[in-house]
């Protein structure tokens, strides 16, 4: 299969049009020799890069195998067989699933891994590669910077952090007794032991864990990156947040400490009932008086308690920026920060903050804004955003059309199904489209032609701005619409 190469990265076909603040662009990345159906058009999550320079990669399928291009550049051919679809992160690093003879291996940036039956997972972080999976003889692998640094037929979980370490866990699937194991970077840290609980990811790694030995059994033991803490006399989930942040709990002699994003918070006689994440990259915690003579429910959030509320935590839900809905006096109500925000003719199913604005939703289908019921059509409980001016947007179907509400503008998108919506970083700009029809993209309010199965969207926060990858009879076209 032949492309037509081009001098220029990209041949602009379409001169910018500036209205309102907004860019748009369309240009041309490259003509194919025929046309082909392009595959996994659904998503664009990890098929565009922005550094160091706008990189875009697409394929589509050629017999049992997947055409790749990285702009107008043919790479060749790729397969799925290792259960892994190309894909190229943030910083441009690419990764591509190769067959060589009867042998798979994954590519990344130019370096084989493998052989290979099966990817697990596979990053870049500091030029530091590690690639996760399983080998010929069903064997977990991990692979750091090309060579193979472990090979087990144990069950394993494994990472590497955003300092560069690689982190493996091997671990009996029955958890038995002398099964597990801690790693670090080659260097068994701990065996023997039983682990109770962990998250690793590339922010960085907790493990919980006891000894199997009887005379060291005695409460538990955690690392944090690497670090050997404990005993401690019990602890609760530990989690890493969107954004990176750990929220875990645990006690020792009465007193409870919570990991807080970087801070370690001590908070005495309490009992922690568990904690969460109410707004994506802010932990919480929700906890009773140890003494169990203040029969109400106290959430730690931002830096302060909040509370007291007497069935928060069985009749109760947290939703994102921190809100949560609680029951008083039969009442369903909105609560931030221990303030009342509103209440609602019935009870409350989902809310959303940005800053000092609120939008929530209840059972009737009622929308309210700032503690206000709106007055207009009824909305449909999911797609809510608001900005920090007070502008929102929810979902609505009046029988007829879906669409959205944007600050009282009605938006009518199909007749057949809602629309995926995608919002800016400020939740002040939305796009909407759905990959099952070809109804109109609408980028604040103006419509774009989109075609099922050959147009792929994304938003991207850096620059501001969406993009759409669109295959037009035998070319393809990337679309910027940059925002103020």
């Amino acid at each position: 299969m032949n492309i037509k190469n081009y001098s220029l990265l990209f041949v602009f076909v379409f001169l910018s049009s500036i209205c309102f603040g907004q860019k748009y662009e369309k240009v041309k990345i490259c003509e194919l020799s025929s046309v082909h159906k392009v595959k996994n058009f659904f998503r664009l999550d990890n098929l565009c890069s922005f550094k160091p320079e706008t990189k875009v990669l697409f394929y589509c399928n050629r017999g049992s195998n997947l055409q790749v291009w990285v702009n107008d550049k043919d790479l060749g051919l790729c397969t799925e067989d290792l259960y892994f679809t190309p894909k190229i992160d943030d910083n441009g690093n690419l990764f591509l699933s190769r067959r060589k003879g009867n042998k798979l291996f994954l590519e990344v940036n130019d370096v084989l891994h493998g052989p290979l039956i099966r990817v697990s997972d596979a990053m870049v972080v500091k030029k530091n590669t590690f690639v996760h999976g399983n080998d010929q003889d069903r064997k977990s692998v991990c692979y750091y910077n090309g060579k193979k640094v472990f090979s087990s037929k144990k069950f394993i979980d494994a990472t590497i952090d955003s300092l560069g370490n690689y982190i493996i866990i091997t671990k009996d699937i029955w958890n038995k007794e002398g099964t597990s194991e801690i790693i670090l970077n080659g260097d068994t840290l701990e065996s023997n032991i039983k682990i109770t609980d962990y998250a690793i990811q590339k922010y960085g790694s907790i493990i919980y864990f006891q000894y199997n030995n009887e005379k060291k059994r005695d409460g538990y033991f955690y690392y944090l990156n690497g670090v050997k803490y404990g005993p401690i006399d019990r602890h609760g989930s530990a989690f890493f947040t969107q954004e990176g942040q750990l929220c875990a709990t645990h006690q020792k002699d009465s007193i409870s400490w919570m990991y807080y994003g970087d801070l370690m918070v001590k908070l005495e006689d309490i009992y922690p009932i568990g904690c969460g994440d109410i707004e994506q990259n802010s932990p919480f915690l929700l906890y009773k008086k140890a003494t169990w003579e203040d029969p109400h429910t106290y959430i730690y959030y931002d830096g302060k308690e909040s509370g007291p509320f007497l069935e928060l935590g069985y009749k109760s839900h947290y939703f994102k920026g921190g809100t949560y809905s609680y029951e008083e006096d039969g009442i369903s109500k909105l609560g931030f920060n221990g303030n009342e925000i509103g209440s609602a003719e019935g009870k409350i199913l989902t809310g959303f903050r940005n800053g000092n604005q609120f939008i929530y939703y209840d059972e009737d289908r009622n929308v309210y804004v700032n503690g206000k019921i709106l007055s207009e059509k009824k909305g449909r409980g999911s797609g809510m955003a608001i900005d920090r001016e007070g502008k929102y947007f929810y979902d609505y179907f009046d029988g007829e059309n879906h669409g959205l509400i944007a600050n009282g503008t009605k938006i009518p998108f199909s007749k057949e199904e809602p629309a995926i919506k995608l919002f800016s970083r400020d939740f002040s700009h939305y796009a909407l489209y759905n990959i099952f029809t070809d109804d109109d993209l609408i980028i604040d309010g103006k419509k774009f032609p989109f075609e099922s199965g050959k147009t792929a969207v994304t938003y991207n926060p850096i620059r501001n701005s969406f993009h759409w990858l669109k295959v037009e009879e035998n070319e393809v076209f990337w679309h910027t619409y940059k925002l103020d």
